[in-house]
């Protein structure tokens, strides 16, 4: 998933910008506008400070420019940390999902071989039986509660 200049993307097609003219569109939020309106948007800034940072009001100082150019840096800075923690969710959310699978897949190969062995297909080794039983057990154990975790972090509520 993209990050546009606003908001996740799935495409990473939601925005636009005319470098002619220096006016953009962003089809995610329906909100467009010119450079001015991309740095307050964007960074949080004011009026004036978005008209400074890009050097047409006529007086800045010095002071002016260092505070604007901490503001922006601030803002990078919270930007950069929340993409950072939608990464590390993704990808708690893709090893929970794994574990998901390897435990249904380990159910699914236990029951096979229980039936197997019960059916008389194929004859039980010592305690196999009861091995089976046990590992059917602890895996939908393992499978409630993970599929509950998973739940919580995609922000589902989930009764097991």
């Amino acid at each position: 998933m993209a990050i546009a200049a606003f908001h996740r993307s799935r495409s990473g097609k939601s925005f636009v910008v005319n470098v002619e003219s220096g006016r953009w569109f962003c089809f995610g939020c329906n909100f467009g506008g010119d450079q001015i309106s991309f740095l307050r948007r964007r960074y949080g800034l004011s009026f004036i400070d978005a008209c400074k940072s890009l050097g047409c009001w006529d007086s800045i100082s010095d002071a002016d420019r260092h505070a604007i150019a901490q503001k922006t840096a601030e803002r990078q800075k919270k930007l950069a940390v929340e993409a950072r923690l939608r990464r590390l969710a993704h990808e708690q959310r893709i090893q929970l999902r794994d574990e998901i699978h390897t435990t249904a897949r380990i159910q699914r190969e236990t029951s096979d071989r229980l039936s197997q062995s019960l059916q008389g297909v194929t004859p039980p080794n010592d305690d196999e039986t009861e091995h089976c039983w046990v590992v059917l057990s602890l895996s939908l154990t393992d499978l409630r509660g993970t599929e509950n975790e998973y739940m919580k972090l995609v922000g589902l509520d989930y009764a097991a």
